[in-house]
């Protein structure tokens, strides 16, 4: 009996450990700063190659379109961004220091690019810690310049100011390289559970692409802004079409799908696991009682006391419980550090759910041990030996 017991409260305890874990830290990713705002905010890409466009038409055209939907009745402004943080659209190129050269294996650090539109920032709500943001005359015929999250500028110049440096584009000494002119807050690119990730930004009137997201802040509900802005497009042109319209919130909560799919399976389990153990412990214990009744009913015959016979059956029933709990919080451990790569707030939360865990299934098999051991206690002892 005491092996079948263990063995289920090992598994619970693995279980409900995961479940907690999960739940935990879909409350951490919640408060987390990705890095920009998420309300009141709605993004829409376009691909101007689908309507013949090309890349050089692409300033003329955000120019424009900007201009058309900050005209709208809501909008508090807009700008344009080649990827998305959290977004599907990756691009990571290494970034070097224009002080140094690099060996022939050496590379610099990979860090998340990005091309944007002046305003970029302070529509998305990003932070920018120094220097000044991108303007229009940031523009083709302008020095190159760059703006840099704070992950890079202390990889590249701890301690001191990033202003002024430049930033190459090329391993080679003579590869283009850019005025780093403003340092922004470093925020979430590729997954909320990241650590410091590197980021370069560019100008779009120096970098253009065909392809790109359309980042409105508003002052009204987000989504009642896609009518008007669809409309605006169409009045500058007629065959490019806006995709993959949502608000900055839908963006940033599809991000979170493995912490919200996580932490709903592994609730369900949980709570089967416990309901599953608490039947199968009773259902167990019960049993186990059951077969000592006759020595119950003799002890309490021979003048032994209700409590202490309470307290030997329950000190005999938590034993494997309590080596299921040990078992169960050595599998955790195992999990824990595998899901400490894919979570938020892992580490933190590693005491505080085996203690949760461990209090729960210790008043589960009190509550399974105490109610049969009672309802034994409570049958005449006489009736007991005269039966067996």
């Amino acid at each position: 009996m005491g092996a079948v017991v263990t063995g289920m409260v090992a598994l619970s305890f693995a279980t409900l450990f995961t479940a907690w874990v999960f739940t935990s830290s879909m409350a951490e990713v919640r408060s987390l700063d990705p890095g920009f705002e998420t309300e009141n905010g709605l993004i829409a890409t376009f691909d101007l190659t689908l309507s013949g466009g090309t890349t050089e038409e692409m300033p003329a055209f955000v120019e424009e379109l900007l201009g058309e939907v900050e005209a709208i009745p809501g909008v508090r402004s807009a700008a344009t961004s080649l990827n998305i943080p959290l977004g599907d659209m990756v691009w990571f190129s290494p970034a070097y220091d224009d002080r140094r050269s690099y060996g022939q294996d050496e590379d610099g650090p990979r860090s998340w690019q990005n091309v944007v539109s002046e305003g970029y920032f302070r529509t998305a709500g990003t932070q920018l810690l120094a220097g000044r943001a991108f303007t229009r005359d940031d523009d083709a015929d302008a020095p190159l310049v760059a703006i840099i999250n704070q992950a890079l500028a202390e990889r590249f110049w701890p301690g001191e100011d990033p202003l002024g440096r430049r930033v190459r584009f090329g391993k080679p000494d003579d590869a283009p390289s850019a005025e780093v002119v403003g340092v922004v807050v470093t925020g979430k690119y590729t997954s909320v559970a990241e650590g410091p990730v590197p980021a370069l930004f560019r100008p779009l009137r120096q970098a253009p692409y065909t392809r790109t997201t359309l980042v409105v802040r508003t002052d009204v509900p987000p989504a009642t802004m896609t009518a008007p802005i669809r409309e605006a497009l169409g009045r500058i042109d007629p065959d490019v079409s806006m995709f993959d319209v949502k608000t900055l919130d839908q963006h940033y909560l599809a991000s979170l799908w493995l912490f919200r799919m996580g932490s709903e399976i592994a609730l369900a389990l949980g709570l089967l696991a416990l309901g599953l153990a608490t039947a199968g412990l009773y259902g167990v214990l019960s049993f186990s009682v059951g077969l000592r009744r006759r020595e119950m009913g003799i002890r309490l015959a021979m003048g032994a006391s209700a409590t202490s016979l309470l307290r030997a059956v329950a000190i005999r029933s938590l034993r494997p419980t309590c080596v299921g709990i040990a078992i169960g919080a050595g599998l955790s451990v195992v999990l824990s550090s595998g899901l400490r790569s894919v979570l938020v707030g892992v580490e933190p939360k590693t005491l505080e759910s085996a203690a949760v865990v461990t209090v729960a299934l210790l008043l589960m098999a009190l509550v399974a041990t105490v109610e049969p051991a009672l309802s034994a206690l409570r049958t005449d002892p006489v009736r007991v030996i005269n039966s067996e």
